[in-house]
This record gives structure tokens, sequence and C-alpha cells, in this order.
């Protein structure tokens, strides 16, 4: 059996069409890409990590991002985490998490991150995009 994973770059919110674009250096040219995004609920998405390679971009999906999309800007954590299950898993537990909000400074999200992450017994890294 094959699986199949369709990563859509766009969402809507309030009857709009909406995107979040990174931005990378490939060669000395910036390049803007729509970031692929799953819609795991509740305006929370994962997103595999994307960085350059050589002349081109890699989306990786042994990395993956969280962003909640609610409102006019997207914030998420400032780290990556190394599967898409374990994002999902992540994001509810911030949600759920009464002591941390999707407003708090980088410093706290990147520690509640260290905390959920250690408690897996492995190291979250910077998020690059």
């Amino acid at each position: 059996m094959s699986n199949y994973l369709k990563l859509p770059s766009h969402y809507v919110t309030r009857g709009a069409v909406r995107a979040v674009t990174c931005e990378h250096n490939v060669n000395g040219t910036t390049v803007a890409v729509d970031r692929p995004l799953m819609d795991i609920g509740d305006g929370l998405f994962v997103s595999p990590f994307i960085e350059p390679d050589g002349n081109g971009l890699r989306i990786r999906l042994d990395v993956w991002i969280v962003l909640c999309l609610r409102g006019e800007r997207a914030t998420g954590f400032p780290f990556s985490l190394r599967s898409q299950a374990l994002a999902v898993r992540a994001a509810r537990a911030f949600e759920q998490d009464p002591d941390i909000t999707w407003s708090a400074p980088h410093e706290q999200r990147l520690a509640w991150g260290q905390a959920f992450i250690g408690a897996l017994d492995t190291e979250p890294r910077e998020a690059q995009s």
C-alpha cells in the first residue's frame, strides 16, 4: 500500500484565502515560496521544514514546525520537531497548557519546547524558517 500526503499552501479564514510565505537565500537570490501547510484544526497547522539545498530548496518530511494562524500574523514554535506526529502532539499539548500562550515571547515558547522535548529525551533545534 502506498501513502499519500497532500500539503496545500493556503488556508481559509474569515472568508479570505491566505498563505504563509517563507524566504530563503539560494545562491544570492532571495526565493519566496508559500509554505506547505497541514491543517490540524482551530487555526493550528504543521508544516515540513524548508531549507536551502544547493541550487534549490529542500522540503524535509523528517522535520516539522508548528504554526498558529489565528488573526493577521502567523506565530509558532521557535523550534522544529522530528516528525509530523510529534509536531501535532506538541501543538495540542501547547494548546492545553494554561501556563503558555501563542503570544508569549520567543524565549518562553522555546523554554516550553525544551521542556516538552526534554521529556522525550531529544533536543529541539532552532527553527530556520
